[in-house]
Parts: C-alpha cells; sequence; structure tokens
C-alpha cells in the first residue's frame, strides 16, 4: 500500500493511493486517509482533495464513507474534498 500527496494553497492532494488487492479491507486504506489528514491538519490545511474515476463505486463509497464530497466533475473523473476540523 502506498500514497503520494502534493501541497496545495489551502489543501493537501492525493495524487495517487493503492492498496494492492490482496490486502484490501484490512485497515490500511482507513490508516493511510486517517495519516493523510493528520498530515494537512499539523501543516495547517483545511481540507484533503482528490480525484476518483466515476466508474471506480469501491473507491467513491469508501471515500464518501470517511467524509468525501462531490465538489467538481471533469470527464470521467469526480473531484471530492473534505473539509477538516482542527478541533475534531
Amino acid at each position: 500500500a502506498y500514497f503520494c500527496v502534493e501541497r496545495h494553497p489551502r489543501s493537501l492532494f492525493i495524487s495517487s493511493i493503492q492498496v494492492r488487492k490482496g490486502w484490501r479491507g484490512k485497515g490500511l486504506g482507513r490508516a493511510m486517509m486517517e495519516r493523510i489528514e493528520a498530515m494537512a491538519l499539523f501543516q495547517g490545511l483545511n481540507a484533503v482533495e482528490l480525484w476518483v474515476q466515476n466508474m471506480n463505486r469501491r473507491a467513491i463509497s469508501f471515500y464518501r464513507y470517511l467524509g468525501y464530497r462531490f465538489v467538481a466533475q471533469r470527464g470521467s473523473n469526480y473531484l471530492m474534498r473534505k473539509r477538516l476540523d482542527r478541533w475534531g
């Protein structure tokens, strides 16, 4: 499992995140997302964003479960964002 992020002016952008098929469903994805959100808060940022393909229903459901919402569409991709609250 791995992730790659980029710092934007007000958000941390997830450019890539992946969990190998045999390791899915074991909490690695959630742990990585929690780590990314903690990194964003530590850097004083107020959101995490990512693009997801509109056909990737499993990923979309996962991100929505974690509190991410649709904010834009470009072609066959959705931009999803989660606003972060420093005080939890």
